[in-house]
């Protein structure tokens, strides 16, 4: 799944990448290392999966790929400072690893940078619709018109959700997310640092832009076991729309 995620990105143009990885990086590291052996031996079959392996090779040898430990699960918040080195002081993309969005053309990272960029935010994400809205981040905000939602307001997790509209972990952020982050280390639970900081930005003012998933496109969050099983089970019976990475 990650692969998905890194190939919807760079279709979209990205070439530079940082994963914040856990003890385990080795498994990530490896699967992002171009392996010739591997090729050459799969290059004997004739089942098109060197093709597949070649191409996937190629986009790893046109991008820069960074690697950055979270040694312990501290949450979302001190995943994305740890990114801070490598984003600098440029706006970024954050995309997590759990999320799968299956959109032809991969116009919903278009009108993400869109939605960011036309309303100058300081954060955007994507937005969905849930059954069970408890289980991620509700929000409530301005519907601007242009399918976009100017967000006043975010729980992330909440016993009695303040609506079904929720938060998709894919975001755009101005670099000051990180001075928020930082304060939250001292003043938030670790699982609460991003919620933290986005209130405290929304607070000091800072616009916060929701873009609304479109009706033809599709969330596969494998955030749990039975989700991982229901997306893979998506891939094998080939239920996926055509042209979702391309």
């Amino acid at each position: 799944m990650i692969q998905l995620v890194f190939e919807s990105l760079y279709y979209h143009g990205f070439r530079n990448y940082c994963f914040v990885v856990d003890r385990r990086r080795r498994s990530v590291v490896d699967f992002f290392t171009e392996d010739r052996q591997l090729l050459d031996l799969l290059s004997k079959t004739d089942n098109g999966v060197a093709d597949q392996l070649n191409d996937f090779f190629k986009k790893l040898s046109s991008s820069e790929l960074s690697f950055v430990r979270q040694p312990e699960p501290l949450g979302f918040g001190d995943a994305i400072l740890k990114s801070r080195h490598f984003a600098g002081d440029d706006e970024f993309l954050l995309h997590a690893g759990d999320d799968v969005i299956l959109s032809e053309g991969n116009d919903h990272l278009r009108r993400l940078e869109v939605g960011f960029r036309d309303h100058g935010a300081a954060m955007a994400c994507l937005l969905g619709q849930a059954d069970e809205p408890r289980l991620y981040g509700a929000v409530t905000g301005e519907d601007l018109g242009d399918g976009c939602l100017m967000i006043d307001s975010v729980e992330e997790k909440p016993a009695h959700p303040i609506s079904n509209t929720v938060v998709i972990a894919v975001y755009a952020f101005k670099p000051i997310v990180f001075n928020y982050l930082q304060e939250a280390k001292s003043r938030a639970l670790p699982e609460r640092e991003l919620e933290f900081a986005v209130r405290r930005m929304l607070a000091d003012g800072l616009p916060f832009v929701g873009v609304k998933l479109a009706k033809d496109e599709r969330r596969v969050d494998v955030g749990s076991p039975l989700a991982y099983l229901a997306a893979m089970d998506s891939v094998l019976k080939r239920s996926l729309p055509a042209n979702v990475l391309s």
